[in-house]
């Protein structure tokens, strides 16, 4: 939406009115037609100083909506049923992330009660080896797999934002279908490289 905004609204350069500004090239056109038409059109962007950038609020939602819609079926949707989300309307809400502070305390029992569940060895070292070497089925190393990496990427996201540490999540965030966050990524990537 905001990007809409920044594209689409201009300012004509003749009138030289501040509070006027024109929504699409439609309107400008149409205003520059009936007040303007013997001179060549000059508009500017009204917002064209805007850089958007998304913010860790929003990478954090799209990695809670990436993580709960890959392991909807495999889990999530489940522990969504024994954490109170029982009808259709609320398991559709838990499975698109409505509330992100609800989404939050799923991610957290999720890993958990995943951490407990891997309770075999007791130190990391041994329980890496385990996984690696002596877990045979692929439903234990998924898991592991969505605990260790994913889960454990969101924990430490949310620990060490500061640091700004947050690559490790990064092959799920982009699996899924984002277009606007790509757009957003893509244009703040242009502008990082402009922009000092």
């Amino acid at each position: 939406m905001c990007q809409n905004v920044i594209r689409d609204t201009y300012r004509c350069v003749n009138c030289c009115k501040t509070e006027d500004s024109y929504s699409g090239e439609e309107e400008m056109l149409r205003h520059h037609s009936e007040f303007y038409p013997w001179v060549n059109i000059k508009k500017i962007r009204e917002f064209d100083w805007v850089i958007l950038r998304p913010g860790y609020g929003h990478i954090e939602m799209n990695m809670f909506k990436s993580f709960v819609n890959l392991n909807w079926d495999v889990f999530m949707s489940d522990l969504a049923g024994l954490m109170g989300f029982c009808s259709e309307n609320a398991q559709k809400a838990a499975k698109n992330c409505t509330d992100n502070h609800k989404t939050w305390t799923l991610i957290q029992v999720a890993y958990e009660g995943n951490l407990k569940e891997f309770d075999i060895a007791a130190t990391p070292e041994g329980f890496i080896k385990f996984v690696t070497t002596t877990a045979s089925s692929p439903n234990y190393i998924y898991m592991a797999l969505m605990t260790l990496t994913y889960l454990q990427a969101i924990m430490n996201m949310r620990a060490g934002l500061r640091r700004g540490n947050i690559c490790a999540f990064a092959p799920l965030f982009h699996a899924r279908n984002h277009p606007k966050n790509r757009e957003i990524e893509m244009m703040e990537a242009i502008q990082r490289a402009c922009v000092p």
